[in-house]
Formats: structure tokens, sequence, C-alpha cells
């Protein structure tokens, strides 16, 4: 059974090793670089296939 970390100290294990530069503030929201071009969404779509 493995003991997973918090997020957080994963994130800090990141940063001590050099693989992950972080200020601690929170990222600015941003807009959506896909958009839907039918009716459905993927979402929608992958339930519809699995049915």
């Amino acid at each position: 059974m493995t003991t997973a970390l918090p997020a957080e100290d994963r994130v800090q294990l990141l940063v001590q090793s050099g693989l992950l530069a972080w200020n601690r503030r929170k990222l600015a929201p941003r807009a959506p670089v896909a958009r839907v071009r039918g009716k459905k969404t993927i979402a929608e779509l992958l339930v519809e296939d699995r049915e």
C-alpha cells in the first residue's frame, strides 16, 4: 500500500529538485483553448458511446 503525499508537498519536492519554479501565487484564470463546434460536448459524446 502506497502513502500518497499531499499535493503541496509533491509540488515542494518538484521545486526543490529544480523541475518546477513556483512563486506560491494562484494562477490567473485563462480563456479555454478549444471550443465546441457541434451541439454536444465531448463528455456527452463519450457517455453516448458507452451506452
